[in-house]
């Protein structure tokens, strides 16, 4: 094949959708937008947010510039369509566009005091090749329905997301906040001058389904009704069930639901095999805080061990591979032919084996009904650091919080309160000693300062301090008025002495030396500051702009 061939394509996917937006039982507004393209295979929503039309201005502004940003660089679509090159280019390509948006709807509160303040979320899919990439920003959401499991692709930047992150809260925990502290959102577009956009691809399956919904929607419907009503056999009525659902919950908020089918259901037997223990993995406790598209990219690293009854897992002394979870059944762990623990499903052991080699203490062995095991081997975690660091971090970190409270536990049920304080490796670990100054002092007391006249003005002195950068290269030393050079007996030059009560009326004296420090800081010494002492085209608010042509029908039109 020459290099000027063009690469084979894999036949375009047919994608149908449904869509529909609805005001809510509550609101007497609907600041909710929507777009889907058929042509640019662009599906958008949008949740504002602002009094006075402000949100209905800013959720309409960004899904008619997102939908011009991406028309008029379709030239950077079709180059990764047919190249199948690096995906870059089109990431940041929706990224600029987000920013754009961010950028008009901004200057344009800037301009309407009634409209100052005015946002927008922004939740995007844009089917390119074999590849979707979303752009998102705020707490609308993106789910994927593959093989009756039901994933969000997209994370909320809400102040609930950081707390459950940060704090380490559960779900039970949320759910006792109050009601207006769980609606605070940590990111729009448009509220300030710049935005950050998540941007990142999926890979698409024929047979997937995606839902892309405002907070009304997955704010009052639980995912186990998202997982039904998503895979509704008539796909026209997907989007209205779920509205209507939604209503039924109570309809405090805007309602937009956007359902997307790609044609031709068949899943690879891979996916089957994979996605059944995806739940089981989510449960469990040490990757409570990761996102379901970062779970996904552990889930893609475990290899699956079945074991029957009594067979064993690993030996006592056996080196452990890496970080084993129990996925069904039961183990034992055995220690001198006594059962000391059972690891249930959910249960999980060997994380830090990911970070050092260590063998076990213990046989591990299969109950009498078995078990089915995920392995995820130290190889595959360093894979994942060179790809994808930022789960790698959030892992580790899931994992020292896991050992700190194993070893809590064990200091204080087997007695040994030392561990919590004392490192076993220290004693074997080299001690780097610290880096002695290159100061030199005198070796000789200095001699005694003489007195001056008040009239003598206070000399220039070069900087005490460490050269650095262009210094150790031979540059010249800055300087800083009025700081007398203390120097020993022996120096060629000496600074002109001071009178003591001239000298503690300038500057703060610091203790340097022992003999020299006690004889300067005779007196109270006035500190001295360093350093000096101590930011559009107008746009009248015309109304919400234009909602953009759908090519297609949905259900039914934004009112």
């Amino acid at each position: 094949m020459s290099l000027t061939e063009p690469v084979p394509q894999r036949e375009p996917l047919t994608v149908l959708f449904s869509a529909r937006t609805d005001t809510g039982l509550v609101r007497a507004t609907n600041e909710d937008n929507f777009l889907v393209d058929r042509r640019l295979r662009l599906y958008v929503v949008c949740d504002g947010l602002g009094g006075h039309q402000g949100g209905e201005i800013a959720s309409a502004t960004a899904v008619n510039v997102v939908r011009e940003g991406v028309l008029k660089r379709r030239d950077v679509v079709e180059r990764y369509e047919r190249e199948r090159g690096s995906e870059i280019g089109l990431i940041e390509m929706l990224a600029s566009v987000g920013r754009l948006a961010n950028q008009r709807i901004h200057e344009r509160g800037r301009e309407s005091p009634s409209q100052r303040g005015m946002g927008t979320t922004l939740s995007l899919l844009l089917l390119a090749g074999e590849r979707g990439f979303i752009a998102h920003v705020g707490d609308t959401r993106i789910y994927r329905l593959r093989d009756g499991l039901l994933m969000q692709l997209t994370e909320d930047h809400s102040l609930v997301t950081e707390m459950r992150r940060g704090l380490y809260m559960t779900n039970e925990q949320i759910d006792a906040l109050d009601g207006r502290l769980k609606n605070q959102i940590t990111r729009a577009v448009g509220v300030h001058d710049t935005v950050e956009v998540d941007v990142f691809s999926i890979d698409v399956l024929p047979g997937d389904r995606y839902l892309l919904c405002s907070d009304g929607l997955h704010g009052l419907v639980p995912d186990a009704d998202l997982v039904s009503l998503i895979a509704h056999p008539e796909l026209v009525e997907a989007a209205s069930r779920l509205v209507d659902r939604a209503n039924a919950a109570g309809g405090r908020d805007n309602i937009t639901a956007i359902v997307v089918e790609l044609s031709t259901p068949h899943t690879p037997e891979v996916h089957r095999q994979i996605w059944p223990i995806f739940e089981v993995v989510r449960s469990t406790s040490l990757f409570h805080g990761l996102a379901d598209l970062e779970l996904a990219s552990i889930i893609e690293r475990i290899t699956v061990v079945t074991l029957i009854a009594g067979e064993a897992l690993v030996r006592d002394a056996s080196t452990l591979p890496g970080l084993f979870m129990v996925l069904e059944g039961e183990l034992q762990v055995v220690r001198q032919a006594e059962v000391v623990a059972m690891l249930r499903r959910g249960d999980f052991f060997g994380e830090d084996a990911l970070f050092l080699e260590r063998s076990s203490g213990a046989t591990v062995l299969g109950s009498a009904a078995g078990a089915q095991i995920g392995v995820v081997e130290r190889r595959h975690f360093d894979e994942l650091q060179r790809t994808s660091p930022n789960v790698a971090l959030k892992l580790a970190l899931a994992i020292g919080r896991s050992l700190a409270r194993k070893v809590e536990a064990s200091a204080r049920e087997g007695g040994s309160i030392r561990l919590l304080y004392k490192d076993p490796g220290a004693m074997t670990r080299p001690v780097p000693r610290p880096v002695t100054s290159t100061r030199v002092l005198a070796d000789t007391e200095p001699e005694p300062m003489a007195r001056m006249s008040h009239e003598t003005a206070l000399p220039t002195a070069t900087v005490l301090r460490r050269p650095r950068g262009a210094e150790r290269r031979g540059a010249s030393a800055v300087t800083h008025p009025a700081i007398p050079v203390i120097r020993g007996p022996t120096s060629a030059e000496l600074a002109p002495p001071l009178p003591l009560h001239d000298l503690t009326r300038h500057i703060a004296i610091t203790q340097t030396h022992h003999d020299v420090g006690p004889r300067l800081a005779a007196g109270h010494a006035d500190t001295l500051p360093l350093g000096p002492p101590t930011r559009e085209p107008a746009l009248s608010p015309t109304g919400p702009t234009p909602q953009p042509e759908m090519d297609g029908a949905s259900d039914t039109e934004k009112p």
